[in-house]
C-alpha cells in the first residue's frame, strides 16, 4: 500500500483505483441521508458481501460506501472503484466514480453508465437521469475536489505502468453485483420513499450536471486517465495472475518442503537412533578398550619378563655352551677312558681267561697229587721196598692188587692210571694246559682216588 502526495491510499488487487483519505475527503449532507468513506460505511439495518470480499451495509435511508464496493439503497445511489458517496438529497462526490440513479443502475470501476434519454461522461462516469442533468449544489466544490482527482492523477502517472488493472469480466461481475444488490435493496425499501429521493437525486444531478458540462476539458482528462487506469488494472491483473501462479508455486513448494520436512524428521529419528546405538557401542569399546588396556600392560610386563628371561636364557646358554665344551671334553675323555678300560676289560679277560687256566691248572695239579698221595699211600702200606719203587711200579702195584680184588676189572684202572699220567704229564712238563679238559682230568683223578680208596678198604695193609 503506497501514500501519494495528497493524502491517497494506492492498494494493490482493487483494479488499480485511488481513493482519498478519510481525512481529505469531504463529507457530502443532503435530505435525510449522509455518506462517509474510508474502508466501511455503517449506518442502518442490514449487510451483504460485495464481488470483491468487502462488506457492504445497507441503510434505509439508502446511503452506503466502502472502498472496494458499492452499494445501493432507496436513491439507487451506488459507490465504486475507490469511493463514491452519495445522499439521499441526491448529493454525489466522485473520487474515481460517478453512480447513477433515476433509472436504477448501477455501474463502477471504469464503467460509463447510460440513464434515461441521454448518456453523459465524467473524470469516471456521469449519470443521466429521465428528467435531465443532474448538477451540484456546490458546483466550486466539486470542482475543486475534480481537481484534486487530477492533480493526484498527474502524480501517479508514473507508478501507471507497474499497476496491474481490473479486467472487463470482474469489472462486469462487479457491476451485476452491485446491480443485483442494488435490485434486493429496491425490494426492502418502498417504493414511496425511493421515489422521493430519485426525484431529490434527479434535482441535485441536474444541479451537478450543469456545473460538469463547463468542465468538459477536465472530463477528458480524466476520459484518458480512466484509459489508463484501465491500462494500470490490466496490469495489475496480470500481476495478481502471476502473484496467484506465485502463491500456487509457493504452496507446492511449502508442501513439497513439509514432505522434505518429514523425511527429514524421519532420517533425523533414525540417526538419532543409529547415534543412540553408536553411544552404546561406544560403551562397550569403552569397555575393550580398558580390557585391551590392561591386557596391553599385562603383554609388556609379559615382554618385560620375557627379555629378563631372555637374558637369562643367553647367560644359560653361555653356561650351556661352556657346559657343552665341558660335557664334549667329558666325552673324549670318557671316550679315552672307555677305551682304557676297554683295554683294561681286555687285560681283565686276559688275566681272568690266564687266572681261569692258572685256577684249573692248579687244580689239575692238586688232583694230581691227590692221586700220588693216594697211590704212595697205598703202596707204602702194603710192600716195603716202597722206596726203591718207581712211579709205573707203584701204579702196577696198585692194578695188581686190584685185579686180586677184582678179577677182570684190574684193566679199568689200568687205563684209567694211565691216561691220568698221560694228561699230568702233558700238563706237568709240557704246559699243555689250554688242550686238556681239567674237568675229564679231575673227574678221573677222583674215580682213581675212590677206586684206591674202596681197595685200600677191602684189602688189609701189610706187616711191617
Amino acid at each position: 500500500m503506497v501514500l501519494s502526495a495528497k493524502g491517497t491510499k494506492k492498494r494493490k488487487g482493487d483494479g488499480g483505483q485511488v481513493a482519498p483519505c478519510s481525512h481529505k475527503r469531504k463529507k457530502l449532507k443532503a435530505g435525510s441521508a449522509s455518506a462517509s468513506a474510508e474502508k466501511t460505511a455503517t449506518q442502518g439495518k442490514g449487510a451483504t458481501t460485495s464481488p470483491t470480499g468487502k462488506t457492504v451495509r445497507k441503510t434505509g435511508a439508502g446511503k452506503a460506501t466502502t472502498c472496494k464496493t458499492a452499494s445501493k439503497a432507496g436513491a439507487g445511489k451506488a459507490t465504486a472503484g475507490k469511493i463514491v458517496s452519495k445522499t439521499g438529497a441526491g448529493k454525489a462526490t466522485t473520487g474515481k466514480t460517478v453512480s447513477q440513479t433515476g433509472a436504477g443502475k448501477a455501474t463502477t470501476g471504469k464503467t460509463a453508465s447510460k440513464t434515461g434519454a441521454d448518456k453523459a461522461t465524467t473524470g469516471k462516469m456521469v449519470s443521466k437521469t429521465g428528467a435531465g442533468k443532474a448538477m451540484n449544489q456546490d458546483a466550486s466544490g466539486e470542482i475543486r475536489e475534480m481537481e484534486m482527482v487530477q492533480s493526484l492523477v498527474e502524480q501517479q502517472a508514473a507508478t501507471i505502468a507497474s499497476e496491474q488493472p481490473l479486467s472487463i469480466e470482474e469489472v462486469k461481475q462487479a457491476c451485476n453485483a452491485l446491480v443485483n444488490m442494488h435490485v434486493r435493496l429496491r425490494k426492502v425499501i418502498s417504493l414511496e420513499s425511493r421515489l422521493e429521493k430519485v426525484r431529490a437525486d434527479n434535482v441535485k444531478l441536474k444541479q451537478k450536471v450543469e456545473v460538469l458540462e463547463t468542465s468538459h476539458a477536465m472530463q477528458e482528462n480524466l476520459d484518458k486517465r480512466t484509459v489508463e487506469l484501465n491500462q494500470q488494472a490490466r496490469v495489475q491483473e496480470l500481476e495478481r495472475a502471476t502473484l496467484a501462479e506465485e502463491k500456487k508455486q509457493h504452496a507446492e513448494t511449502v508442501e513439497e518442503d513439509k514432505v522434505a520436512h518429514q523425511a527429514w524428521m524421519r532420517d533425523r529419528d533414525a540417526t538419532l537412533s543409529e547415534l543412540h546405538g553408536l553411544q552404546r557401542e561406544n560403551a562397550k569399546i569403552g569397555i575393550y578398550f580398558e580390557t585391551v588396556t590392561e591386557w596391553i600392560s599385562k603383554c609388556r610386563n609379559a615382554e618385560r619378563e620375557k627379555t629378563d628371561a631372555q637374558n637369562g636364557y643367553n647367560g644359560f646358554q653361555c653356561i650351556r655352551a661352556n657346559l657343552e665344551k665341558e660335557l664334549k671334553d667329558s666325552r673324549h675323555a670318557e671316550q679315552d677312558l672307555e677305551k682304557e678300560l676297554k683295554d683294561s676289560r681286555h687285560a681283565v679277560q686276559d688275566l681272568e681267561r690266564e687266572n681261569a687256566d692258572l685256577w684249573l691248572w692248579m687244580r689239575s695239579l692238586d688232583a694230581s697229587c691227590d692221586v700220588e698221595i693216594a697211590t704212595n699211600k697205598f703202596v707204602s702200606a702194603r710192600t716195603a721196598a716202597f722206596q726203591d719203587m718207581s712211579g709205573r711200579e707203584r701204579r702196577d702195584f696198585c692194578v695188581a692188587k686190584y685185579e686180586e680184588l677184582y678179577p677182570g676189572h684190574g684193566d679199568d684202572l689200568d687205563c684209567q692210571m694211565k691216561a691220568f699220567t698221560y694228561t699230568r704229564n702233558r700238563i706237568c712238563h709240557y704246559g699243555v694246559i689250554r688242550d686238556v679238559s681239567h674237568e675229564e682230568f679231575q673227574r678221573k683223578g677222583n674215580d682213581i682216588r675212590e677206586m684206591l680208596a674202596d681197595l685200600g678198604a677191602r684189602t688189609a695193609p701189610a706187616t711191617l
